[in-house]
């Protein structure tokens, strides 16, 4: 049996849409819309009330009067009352014509001055809300001076036209617009010339390295094939990018824009043609074939001889010195040289400079160790690596000193103890300063 009581309510609710609108009251006195969560004692002539005051006993005790507010929604008689509107302790959150709404402590003096202050009509007041602490004060960053302009579309003229970007990542979705152009029968062709998948197997050509055993390693694809998928109903060739870096990352440096109709994301060189190298990424894993980069070199340079190319690189990690010492490193430094004509490469530096990752000492005779600490947590595993700048090691000596450091719980069921790690290292007979980081490694 269905109930009428919907329906009466529906006829009510449309009887009091078709009605004109009445005008609001205007009501004597400020009257405050009643809210058990953030009542106070106002005197009648100040505020009414259809409901009866709570006794003492129910009214919330006021905790931290700094981080307990209530949102209050004030309408005022007129805008200028509004903009005039002025009480120490409330903060603003939004204001319109006559209409404000402000942050109010749930303390009752100043709760009172908002009631009593000019030019108000009404107001409703919101719950109280435990605002969390502020966040505490950071160290100011200096300025690394003014940043330089966007660059879209090219610069100077230029928009990479006969130059090929080499994009080293976690691949490139090749189906998105920005790496499409269309001919003058409107259709798809692609804006990529080779596209080498390191991780997968697919039904593209043979890549240039295969593993020892044989099996290649990933497939390429390429401009034509892309293409032809492009054009094709049937898709075969499967996505190229899981994780969606890559496909940013080469929208940035040479994107055409035409994921919008007015182009307003084009990028740095938006003429360029494009070689994708994808490395890994899928998954949430990392870059799992970054060794291959000197491989994607050398291919790359047989396919394109003494055309310009510029290879981009947004990756980075915490392994080695840091200071350009790795062997892959030095080959690359040895690729791209200043003599090297036609050849760029970019690297980003990682994201964790704000890490404290890295430290150094200064070793002198065994009675001057120099040492270093560090402190991991419970059933964590650490690894330190030491470099210098010389390969003279035979006088080296450290030491590794662990201990343990407890922490009470309330329930001694399981141990939370810390680790605090510290490896003292020596010359015997002289002293010297090497730094952090350097061609040769020991391993203590």
């Amino acid at each position: 049996m269905f109930s009428r009581r919907p329906l009466v309510l529906f006829l009510l609710g449309l009887l009091a849409c078709s009605a004109p609108p009445a005008a609001p009251p205007e009501p004597s006195a400020v009257v405050a819309s009643p809210d058990p969560l953030a009542r106070f004692d106002v005197p009648s002539s100040d505020v009414s009330s259809n409901d009866p005051e709570p006794p003492e006993a129910a009214r919330p005790v006021i905790r931290q009067e700094n981080r307990l507010y209530a949102p209050w929604h004030i309408e005022f008689h007129t805008e200028e009352a509004r903009a005039a509107f002025r009480v120490d302790g409330t903060h603003p959150i939004t204001g319109f014509g006559r209409f404000a709404d402000v942050y109010v402590p749930a303390v009752k003096e100043i709760q009172l001055a908002v009631l009593r202050a000019p030019g108000i009509r009404w107001i409703d007041q919101g719950n109280l809300l435990m605002i969390p602490p502020p966040p505490p004060p950071s160290e100011p960053v200096a300025a690394r001076g003014t940043s330089e302009p966007i660059v879209r579309g090219g610069l100077s003229g230029l928009k990479g036209k006969g130059v090929t970007i080499v994009v080293v990542d976690s691949g490139l979705d090749f189906r998105h617009p920005d790496f499409v152009t269309i001919d003058a029968q409107g259709r798809p062709v692609s804006r990529i010339s080779y596209f080498w998948d390191t991780t997968l197997a697919g039904p593209g050509q043979k890549p240039p390295v295969s593993y020892p055993n044989g099996s290649p390693v990933g497939t390429v694809y390429t401009r034509e094939q892309l293409t032809a998928e492009l054009r094709s109903t049937e898709r075969k060739i499967p996505p190229l990018d899981l994780n969606g870096h890559g496909t940013s990352c080469a929208s940035v440096a040479a994107g055409n824009g035409r994921a919008y109709p007015d182009l307003r994301y084009s990028g740095v060189a938006p003429e360029a043609d494009l070689i994708a190298v994808r490395v890994g990424g899928s998954g949430g894993r990392g870059l799992e074939n970054t060794y291959l980069l000197g491989a994607a070199c050398a291919w790359v340079d047989a396919l394109l001889a003494g055309k310009p190319a510029v290879f981009t690189c947004s990756y980075g990690g915490q392994f080695g010195g840091r200071d350009g010492a790795h062997v892959l490193e030095r080959q690359l430094d040895a690729r791209f040289s200043p003599a090297t004509k036609s050849r760029a490469i970019c690297i980003s530096a990682g994201n964790d400079g704000q890490v404290k990752l890295h430290a150094a000492a200064t070793l002198g005779a065994i009675a001057a160790p120099g040492r270093i600490e560090w402190t991991v947590g419970p059933a964590t595993q650490a690894a330190v690596a030491i470099h210098f700048e010389t390969g003279d090691l035979a006088d080296l000596r450290w030491r590794s000193v662990a201990r343990r450091c407890s922490r009470r719980r309330r329930r001694p069921a399981a141990s939370t103890a810390s680790r605090s790690r510290a490896i003292s290292c020596s010359r015997r007979g002289r002293a010297s300063t090497p730094s952090s980081s350097g061609r040769n490694q020991g391993r203590p």
